[in-house]
């Protein structure tokens, strides 16, 4: 198994009934360090790779995103909410194995950066049809794949705090000594009218290598 992307780590290492063989990647430089420590005990080898530019802006022969590993290593690939190489994925899946793919959209973004007085610049989009033709593109055939709809909810600043600090990428230049004034304005306006809540899309992709 590989899971692409791995984060932190958290999510794989919840995951109880892996392969004797579970690896990971992983390119932003905090996470390394503590998706290592949290994945190391466990057996789970980290590997640290570059990150896959946004789909929509992936051209023909990408060098972002390329994984280290031979073709046909692996019989199931995961990842989740990160972009990544469709044609790397069909290249290290064995005939036969599976690639599943999360993918959430960006839509807290650009209210989160209005409340912030911050400029964000929202993420091109980026949907179910457009993933389900790259993975075709790519040589994988979709077998089941789903859209849904889930409510984030912020009850606190903190809350607000939490959700942007691990991902500076998406709103450059938020700290807590820059925009405390903000955070302060935003924790006043929910305890007056309580929490706000922002709708995300989610949508989940099965795929198999023939």
């Amino acid at each position: 198994m590989l899971d692409l992307c791995t984060g932190d780590g958290e999510r794989l290492s919840q995951v109880l009934s892996r392969p004797r063989r579970t690896v990971a990647t992983e390119g932003y430089p905090p996470n390394v360090r503590e998706a290592h420590r949290r994945l190391s005990p466990l057996g789970i080898h980290l590997v640290r790779s570059s990150v896959a530019q946004g789909h929509a802006y992936q051209r023909a022969n990408e060098p972002r995103g390329s994984v280290p590993f031979r073709n046909g290593s692996f019989d199931l690939v995961t990842v989740r909410n990160e972009s990544y190489l469709p044609s790397e994925v069909a290249r290290v899946l064995h005939p036969g194995g599976y690639f599943l793919a999360e993918m959430t959209g960006g839509e807290e973004v650009p209210e989160l950066g209005e409340r912030l007085e911050l400029k964000v610049t929202p993420s091109a989009d980026w949907t179910l049809e457009m993933a389900e033709r790259a993975i075709v593109e790519s040589g994988l055939s979709v077998e089941r794949s789903m859209e849904t709809t889930f409510t984030m909810t912020f009850h606190d600043a903190g809350a607000v705090l939490w959700h942007l600090l691990p991902i500076p990428w998406v709103a450059p230049g938020f700290s807590l000594e820059t925009h405390r004034p903000q955070l302060a304005r935003i924790h006043q306006e929910i305890l007056r009218e309580g929490p706000f809540r922002i709708p995300q899309g989610v949508s989940w992709c099965e795929s198999r290598r023939r």
